[in-house]
Parts: C-alpha cells; structure tokens; sequence
C-alpha cells in the first residue's frame, strides 16, 4: 500500500509576511506620528516652542535614539529582505532553522526598549512599549500557532506510526497466509500426485482385466457356438423323433371321442329319469355324467352342436348291472328313448384303458358367466375321479426359445378362456404379476399350437362339457 506523505506547511513564509507587515507599519507610524507631532507643534507653538522642538529633535540624546531606531528599522527590512531571498530559495526542511533567525530579529528589535527608555520624547516611548505590546501579543499568538502545529504534527507522526504499525502487522499476516498457502500447495501437489499414481496404478489393472475378459469372452462365444451347433443337431433329432412318433399313432387318432359306452334301457313315464345299462361293475359312480346321442347319428365331437347330441344324464343310483340317471338336460324338438346310446370320453368300461387329459386355462362349471382356475381344478378332479389322467403341460426348449409343450401320449386337450394380459404399464420384471399372466398366456397359445401339431384332438370348455353330459351337476361336488 503506498503511503502519501504530507508537506510541512509554510511557517517560514508566514513568519516572514507577519514580519514584514509588523516592520512596515511599525515605520509607518513612527514616521506619521513624528510627522504630524512636528507639524502641530509647528501651528502652535511659537519659535521659541518650535526651537524648542527643533533642539529637541536634535538634542544628543534623542538623536542617537531616533538615529538608532531608524538604524534598526533599515537593519530589519535588509534582513528581512535575506531572509525572503532565504525563503524563496531554501527547502521546507530548512524551515526550523529560518523561524530561529526571525525569532532573534525580533528579539533584537524588542531589546531596543533600553534605549527607548533614555529618550525625553514620553509620548515616542508610548508608541514604542504600545508596539511592543502588540508584538508580544502576536508573539503569543504565534507560539500557539506553533504549539498547535507541533500537536497536529505530533499527532500526524502518531497516526503515522500506528500506520506502519498496522501496515507491517498487516504484511505479517499476509506472509503467514502466504506461506500456509505455499505449504497447502505443497501438500496438495503431493496428494494430486498420490493420487495420479493410484489413478494409474487402477486403470493399469482394470486394462490388464479388460484383456482377461475379452479372452474369456472369446472363449465363451465359441463354447456358445459350439453349443448352439449341438442343440441345432439335438432339435434335429427330436424333430424327426417327433415325426416318428406321429406316423405311430393310430391313423383313427381324431376319432378318439366317438365310442360308445352304454345305451338307455327304460325311461320312466312322467318323470326325468332314466336308466342305463351300466353298474357296479362297469366302474359306474354317482355323479357321472353322459352325452345322449340318437343311435341312428351315432356319438359326433366335430363341433359344438352335434356334440351336445339329445341331453345329457347324470348317474344318482349305482345298482349291480344298471344305474338310475336323472336327465339334466334335453335339446328342443328332441326325447330321451329306449336304446339311445350314451357316451363319455373321460370314462371307459375298460379298466386298463385310460385316456389323459392336458386342461389348461379357465374354466365356467356353475354357469354363472365367470371363468376362474379354481373351476379347472374342479374339473380336474372330476376327470381324475371317472377315470380319466390329468397331466401337467411341459416345459421345453425349442432352439433358443422357451416353449411349452405336451407329452406324446396325451389323448385331449382341453383349453378354457385364454389367461388375461397384464395391464398396460405393468411391471415386466421376472416373477411379478405382470410378468407371470404374460407367461400363462404364452404357454396357453403354445398347448394350442402343439395340440394341433402333434393331431391331438382340441376340445374348447363348451364343447368338451357337451360330449361328457355336464350340465349343472347337483348330486356330486368335485
């Protein structure tokens, strides 16, 4: 911070011009008092009065006093005249020395009063101590003007110092910061370069396992290739494995349905019974239900309308060679009669044949327009309870894909409403909600596909109901 430095201020030229004025009007008033007390003295006073004056002005005595003080005015204007050429010449620190030198002519001037005091002229020597007065009245007005110049310079010099005080305190502090800052910079240059060595030292080995893992990626797509040529070769062989196993079904596969397994003996007059030429020991249970069919059209599964035949039945008594059936169901413009023939593809008179059954999806058995898996599962255990053998689709893997599949000796499949979707914006994620009906959805189109494949007959919920008689059973809950 740079620091202004203040001039002294002029006390030499003031000194000077006081001096001078003082001197100047000093001898002024001495030659105008002289003056005028000579001319008055003149007007009124006669010649003897004048001589009177005249001697007295020239009177040894007086002379050399009037001569003297006028020796000393011409002395103080040359002096003063030096010490303005002094002035105007000299620098400001010379100024101490300029105010001693005035100060000593006016010590000089002022020791005139001795002589002053010899003079006769009382009125000259009142002009000169009124004088004198005024000088020693100026005189201490300068020394207070002196004194309050000291003080404010006193005052400027303690400032000052405070100042450089303050400044060095100030550059104190600020070479302790710097050099805090010099050490925190060493400090951090020494952790940036810890740093950059550690930062080296992991992208080295990051480097060195990126090349790792680019050769077992390598290693891994072949073994991938690999892999793929050899389940390309496996699904070859389960292709043609599946050919074989097709051209070994019977050629009457689409058949399977169609037999007849009893026929009605009487049908009692004015009530919805009737009976049926099955019992105990054909395997007959009560709740089992049958398809009637006209002997003349014999039992037809190709859709939904011949397969509901004349009605349906459903076993209420087991007797030894026949059973009791109450009718569920009649279509219009049709009766039940004597010798109509009655089938259910899920039972079988046989014993040792027994048909198996894939049912997937769900399922309406209570009519009441809602389908759910828990009505699947009660029609599976209806089917497993006459006879008949559920089983579970199969889970598989056709190239890279997941599908699923059924066995090559299942006989039906039965499929409900198809599963719903997940809902839009669901979470997709494996094993959430979402992700799980988009499975059951895929696996229903795939039994489907696979079914029709494969020549299994596919029978939808209407039309198998239909061909087993089931129409709102009440005597058996499965």
């Amino acid at each position: 911070m740079a620091v202004v430095r203040r001039s002294s201020p002029p006390y030499a030229l003031i000194i000077f011009i006081f001096l001078w004025a003082v001197s100047t009007g000093l001898a002024v008033f001495f030659y105008v008092k002289w003056t005028g007390t000579d001319a008055e003295a003149r007007k009124v006073s006669g010649p003897a009065d004048a001589a009177a004056i005249r001697s007295l002005s020239t009177g040894a005595g007086n002379a050399t006093v009037v001569a003297s003080a006028q020796k000393k005015i011409t002395d103080l204007e040359s002096r003063i005249g030096n010490l303005k050429l002094e002035i105007n010449g000299s620098d400001s620190r010379d100024s101490e020395a300029m105010r001693d030198a005035v100060r000593k002519e006016i010590q000089t001037l002022l020791t005139s009063d001795a002589a002053l005091d010899k003079t006769k002229d009382g009125s000259l020597k009142s002009i000169i101590i009124t004088a004198k007065g005024e000088l020693d009245n100026l005189r201490s007005q300068l020394a207070q003007q002196v004194q309050e110049v000291q003080n404010l310079t006193k005052q400027y010099n303690d400032a000052q110092s405070n100042f450089q005080r303050q400044l060095a305190s100030k550059n104190d502090t600020i070479k302790e910061l710097t050099d805090q800052a010099n050490r925190q910079g060493a400090d951090a240059k020494s952790a940036r370069d810890n740093v950059d060595a550690a930062t080296k030292k992991y992208e080295d080995q990051i480097a060195a396992m990126k090349t790792d893992f680019e050769a077992q990626q390598r290693e891994r797509v072949k073994e991938i290739d690999a892999l793929k040529q050899e389940m390309a070769k496996k699904d070859n062989r389960v292709n043609s494995l599946m050919a074989q196993i097709r051209e070994l079904r019977p050629a009457n596969r689409t058949n399977a349905g169609r037999e007849v397994d009893g026929q009605i003996v009487r049908v009692s007059t004015g009530s919805k019974e009737v009976f049926i030429n099955l019992g105990r020991k054909d395997r007959i249970v009560p709740g089992l239900t049958f398809a009637v069919y006209d002997p003349k059209l014999g039992v037809r599964i190709n859709d939904d309308n011949e397969a509901k035949g004349k009605g349906g039945i459903e076993v209420l008594e087991v007797g030894e060679v026949e059973s009791l059936c109450r009718v569920t169901h009649v279509e219009k413009g049709v009766s039940l009669q004597n010798g109509d023939l009655i089938a259910n593809p899920v039972y079988h008179t046989d014993k040792t044949r027994k048909f198996r059954f894939v049912i997937y999806g769900n399922f309406d058995l209570d009519g009441d327009g809602i389908a759910t898996t828990n009505e699947r599962d009660r029609l599976a255990r209806m089917v497993s309870a006459w006879g008949g053998i559920v089983e579970e689709p199969i889970e598989a893997t056709e190239g890279d894909k997941k599908i699923t599949t059924i066995s090559s000796q299942v006989d039906f499949v039965v499929v409900g409403t198809r599963p719903s979707g997940p809902p839009p914006q669901a979470d997709m994620t494996e094993g959430s909600a979402g992700w799980s009906a988009q499975q059951a959805q895929k696996a229903y189109d795939d039994i489907v596909v696979e079914a029709k494949r494969a020549s299994v007959p596919l029978l939808n919920a209407n039309r198998f109901l239909s061909i087993i008689g089931y129409y709102n059973t009440t005597v058996v809950r499965y």
